[in-house]
């Protein structure tokens, strides 16, 4: 997946590669981390702990960690408001450890907090992971759509886990322009919010589509070729497999 992210018209970097598939639900050794002491409060408070906990990088990084910084990077919509940054260690994997305080110099900071910070941060942290407004937030369940077509499918305690933590958004597309000459149309990715879809539902039939346990042809992807891009200017589409809504066109 790495590999196909440097490919094919995105342009990423290896390393700006692996920080959008961490950024997009896929494990990887990235620790992600922001420049916002408010976004990190918002994440470190949202859940249902009586304490808050952020975590401090005090030290330059030099030979002891690699950095990507998500800010500049071309396709990640969320990680700008999350002003992020993605940190592998070199030499260790546990952030509380003695190891990372005296190379990274980590601080562990905690506080109380109330009823109320909770409910404000979660507020704040819900729409700062909103994966409806990010118009790429679709690419990497696409990217596994292209897999199973290529390869076949997957085991589905894979497809399942994939599943439950890939963005379950539809891949819209709309059409800019249209060369009549070349019949070729131009094209930009629209958030998944232009449409209504169902999480639940999406997950539902991407298991389907990847999971080796479903071998009906109702079940594979392939009965969405051959697929050919619209042509008409202002026309909305979904990427193959990815929507199971009602019909799309113009917005």
């Amino acid at each position: 997946m790495r590999r196909v992210l440097k490919q094919d018209g995105y342009d990423n970097s290896e390393w700006e590669a692996e920080g959008l598939l961490e950024h997009h639900g896929v494990p990887t050794g990235i620790v992600n981390f922001t420049a916002s002491p408010e976004v990190a409060a918002a994440f470190a408070a949202s859940g249902d702990a009586d304490q808050g906990r952020i975590c401090i990088l005090t030290r330059p990084y030099g030979d002891e960690a690699a950095v990507v910084d998500y800010t500049q990077h071309p396709w990640a919509e969320r990680a700008l408001r999350q002003r992020a940054f993605g940190i592998r260690p070199a030499h260790f994997t546990d952030l509380k450890s003695r190891e990372a305080h005296l190379r990274l110099g980590a601080i562990w900071v905690e506080f109380p907090l109330t009823a109320l910070d909770r409910q404000m941060a979660k507020v704040s942290h819900d729409d700062l992971v909103d994966a409806s407004n990010d118009p790429h937030s679709a690419i990497v369940r696409g990217e596994v759509n292209h897999f199973v077509e290529r390869f076949g499918k997957l085991p589905h305690k894979v497809a399942k886990y994939l599943a439950g933590r890939i963005p379950m958004v539809p891949c819209l597309h709309t059409v800019s322009e249209v060369d009549e000459l070349n019949r070729e149309a131009v094209t930009y990715r629209v958030a998944p919010s232009a449409r209504d879809y169902s999480e639940s539902v999406e997950r539902e039939q991407s298991i389907r589509y990847w999971s080796e346990d479903y071998k009906d042809l109702s079940d594979s992807l392939n009965k969405f070729y051959p697929f050919e891009t619209p042509r008409e200017r202002g026309m909305v589409f979904a990427w193959p497999g990815t929507y199971h809504g009602p019909n799309i066109n113009r917005i």
